[in-house]
């Protein structure tokens, strides 16, 4: 039988959990031939597949911990200022420029959900992509973090870097609310 190679991106949520723990927690025994110490997570499904808990709304089941690390990796859920903006800010204060502005507490505010896609090269490089959602649903995503050297990749520099891109291209969104609430306000 000839197999067709796919790769997939699912949203999931997952929290770390033993197979005898997740038989338990689905009421079920740990059949006789598999190991109830092994490490695994409890994964559940947000983008598909029948609710089969009544705790969770999607469908959830468990994987072994190597086989879920390998293809997931957490996502940011704080977006943090840059170093640069900070420098910014401290200028912008210093001058006394207090006329309606975008301030970062505001861009950042304006973020509901931070999504990472990684996109590995046959190199073993790694390109990272942010994709921002406003709280409006609008989304934005920047260019790319990519690690030139497979030896030198860290998921943690690679996914800030991607987030400073992707909100770098967030600033004019978030300046045309303000500029266009003036507007409103004006008229």
């Amino acid at each position: 039988m000839t197999m067709t190679p796919y790769i997939g991106t699912k949203r999931t949520q997952a929290r770390p959990m033993t197979r005898g723990e997740y038989n338990k927690y689905r009421g079920w025994e740990c059949p006789a031939d598999e190991n109830p110490a092994d490490d695994g997570y409890l994964v559940e499904y947000l983008d598909g597949g029948q609710k089969n808990h009544p705790d969770h709304a999607g469908y959830v089941s468990w994987s072994p911990a190597a086989v879920f690390e390998r293809a997931y990796q957490a996502q940011p859920s704080i977006i943090e200022h840059s170093a640069d903006d900070i420098v910014t800010e401290g200028m912008i204060e210093a001058r006394g420029l207090n006329a309606r502005r975008v301030s970062l507490d505001e861009l950042h505010g304006s973020i509901k959900s931070v999504e990472i896609i990684r996109h590995r090269i046959e190199s073993g490089s790694v390109l990272r992509f942010a994709i921002l959602t406003m709280d409006n649903g609008f989304t934005v995503t920047g260019r790319p973090s990519v690690s030139v050297s497979a030896e030198n990749d860290n998921d943690d520099v690679g996914v800030k870097v991607a987030i400073q891109n992707a909100v770098f291209e967030l600033w004019p969104f978030v300046g045309f609310r303000v500029v266009e609430a003036r507007h409103n306000e004006s008229n």
